[in-house]
Order: C-alpha cells, then structure tokens, then sequence
C-alpha cells in the first residue's frame, strides 16, 4: 500500500487509490459542495481569532472559580448539618398501641 496524498500518515484505502479512509471522505465532501462553503464552515469551526481565544480562557477561569466556590460552599453544609437533630425516632408497635 502507498501512503495518502493528502495527509501522508496512513496507507491508501485501496491500493490503486491516492487517499486514505479519511482523506478519501474530506475529498469527497469538497467535490459535492461549493469551495466557498467548504472553506468558510472550516474557518468559523476551525480557526480562531484572538478575541474567541480571550473570551474562551475568560470562561473557563469563571467556571474554575465557581466550582471551587460550590466545593467551600457544601463542605461548610456538610460541617453546619447535625444528624442527630435532624433524625425523629420511629414509632414502635408498643407506642403506636398507647396512643
């Protein structure tokens, strides 16, 4: 087997073909739509800006910061919670005939 055309990582699907399994699909969703399509679908997904990037690392401090604050939060509830207080003795047989 030969090596793809395109990316040249792995051995052709066939081999009297030019691309991999991969390569062969990408190929064939370029030839069915239109280029301009094709190449800004791949830069919205794909490529980003600084801004997207700034915005992204913003995100993930707020969400580190939460989840720490959420982690503090439930283990001063664990601390505060008494089971003993919280716990009502069941009623037995013999109570439940006296009352």
């Amino acid at each position: 087997m030969t090596k793809c055309y395109f990316c040249n990582e792995r051995d052709t699907e066939f081999f009297w073909g030019y691309f991999c399994k991969d390569c062969s699909q990408l190929s064939r969703l370029l030839k069915t739509n239109p280029p301009e399509k094709c190449y800004s679908i791949l830069k919205n997904v794909l490529l980003r800006n600084e801004v997207q990037i700034s915005n992204k690392i913003k995100q993930e401090i707020i969400k580190i910061e939460l989840s720490k604050k959420n982690k503090v939060l439930k283990s001063k509830e664990v601390k505060e919670s008494n089971d003993s207080e919280d716990y009502e003795t069941p009623t037995t047989r013999s109570q439940c005939k006296s009352v």
